[in-house]
């Protein structure tokens, strides 16, 4: 594939030559934030619905979870409200329905931690209908650990 898009190139780019390498750049979340532990609440008895609008504006686009009050909004890419709670009200961390990715703001950086985890898997299992697959992989190994120990 030639160029960097999926029509072959962006507007005024020229054709890669044949020979040119194409580089991927991954993002690696963090593992550790300082913001973790004020951020970062238990999930409500009612549970969470990946189908949630924004809560300001109403949108169903690209919403993240707030995981200290869990209110949604939406994201920078539609009308910001997400940015705006947490500049009106602190909170750090949110969670992306649409790539369940967890975001803090005071890092600005992706974060994958445990802490966060219980969250992932109910928006998952929300957005999905069935558990993750690392929380049926991890179901299944207690299961038989619990076997063993019969």
């Amino acid at each position: 594939m030639e160029g960097g898009g999926p029509s072959g190139s962006h507007a005024g780019d020229q054709p890669l030559p044949a020979s040119a390498p194409i580089r991927f750049y991954g993002v690696v979340p963090r593992t550790v934030c300082d913001h973790l532990t004020d951020n970062v609440q238990p999930i409500p008895p009612a549970g969470l619905c990946a189908s949630d609008p924004c809560g300001s504006c109403g949108d169903t686009r690209e919403n993240w979870l707030c995981l200290k009050c869990y209110q949604v909004h939406c994201s920078r890419h539609v009308n910001g409200d997400a940015q705006r709670h947490r500049d009106r009200e602190g909170h750090e961390l949110v969670l992306s329905y649409a790539d369940l990715s967890v975001w803090c703001f005071a890092c600005d950086s992706y974060i994958n931690n445990p802490i966060t985890h219980s969250a992932k898997q109910a928006a998952y299992l929300s957005k999905f209908g069935e558990m993750s697959p690392e929380e049926a992989v991890s179901a299944a190994v207690s299961a038989t650990d619990a076997d063993v120990e019969r």
